[in-house]
């Protein structure tokens, strides 16, 4: 099943992505349809990390390393700790890429805002340029808090690859998976509170503007990236959370737990096998937010014609000192 959702994700993604092509060879607002398409590859990324990780863990569980003969000669330990080594590199390159791809909804969505404000301020009526105003200083403050919690999310991803990169080609003191694990904790403790920072950012803006979102479909939008978001760190943490808290549970009560259908299997995988279960449950995550994109994502919606005119016909910024809302030239 797996490599079929990573086949029919890439093949959405391809097919949604020509769409906005379309659009920046015909030279409608180019920019903002190259930026949806960062974010449209997004789920063919992951996705096909994802089935690169699961790979390699399937390699271990059928003892058949293809891609690497000398892994055949190996001791169990040895194949598992180097199976699990590099599953988990293939999810910071994509860790890499989904931060990449955040950056860019976050300045898309936040010209967005900008732009509907900047309308709101031309209008005739005095109490919505006044509003405008204030809408304008708000807008101000929240767009350096997002750029604050992408920029760590972003810091974090890159410097997490960095060092799993340094550990597993010039480190000489890691020998084992659990040597890695502990050197990589940090980083992932890091990488965990960035991603809930992200996602809360993200939460923020659509409440806080909602209003001027009108025509840009926030909602699946902004499902979708919370969603995405939700991959790097989030989802694991959470899981390994409640593997820990599991285990301080009185002995009758474990029982009890692990005799829940579906959890409690879950419960009882080693780390290798959980990890297998993850890229699979990655895979078909990516080829559900893949869908989703078709609809969240039209290349087609008036906000790309609106943004773009103003854009180029409106002065930067709202005058806030002006008592009569007027905007500066």
């Amino acid at each position: 099943m797996a490599p079929a959702a990573a086949f029919l994700t890439w093949l959405a993604c391809f097919g949604q992505t020509g769409t906005h092509l379309l659009k920046i060879r015909a030279g409608v607002n180019a920019r903002h349809h190259d930026q949806v398409c960062q974010i449209l590859a997004l789920p063919a990324v992951y996705g096909v990390m994802s089935m690169s990780a699961l790979t390699r863990l399937y390699q271990l569980h059928v003892q058949h390393f293809v891609d690497d003969a000398d892994a055949n000669a190996m001791s169990h330990k040895q194949q598992e700790d180097l199976a699990l080594s590099r599953s988990e590199t293939c999810f910071l390159v994509a860790d890499l890429f989904e931060a990449w791809a955040l950056y860019h909804f976050g300045k898309l969505t936040l010209e967005v805002i900008e732009a509907s404000i900047k309308r709101q301020g031309y209008e005739t009526d005095l109490e919505r340029r006044a509003e405008a105003k204030g809408m304008m200083t708000s807008h101000s403050a929240v767009e350096a808090l997002v750029w604050a919690g992408i920029m760590i999310f972003l810091l974090v991803c890159f410097c997490e690859a960095g060092w799993s990169l340094y550990l597993l080609t010039f480190a000489s003191d890691v020998q084992s998976n659990e040597d890695y694990d502990s050197s990589m904790s940090w980083w992932t403790a890091a990488g965990f509170v960035a991603s809930t920072a992200a996602i809360w950012n993200v939460a923020v803006v659509e409440h806080v503007f909602h209003e001027n979102l009108s025509g840009y479909s926030p909602l699946l939008k902004f499902i979708t990236v919370k969603i995405l978001v939700s991959f790097a760190y989030f989802q694991e943490c959470v899981w390994y959370g409640l593997v820990e808290l599991e285990a301080t549970l009185p002995a009758a009560t474990r029982g009890l737990v692990r005799k829940v259908p579906f959890f409690g299997d879950l419960l009882n995988l080693t780390d290798a096998q959980f990890k297998l279960f993850y890229s699979s449950l990655l895979v078909l995550e990516c080829l559900l937010v893949a869908t989703m994109h078709w609809v969240a994502w039209s290349a087609k919606e008036d906000w790309y014609d609106l943004t773009g005119k103003l854009d180029e016909t409106t002065p930067l910024k709202i005058d806030t000192k002006a008592g009569s809302g007027a905007v500066k030239s």
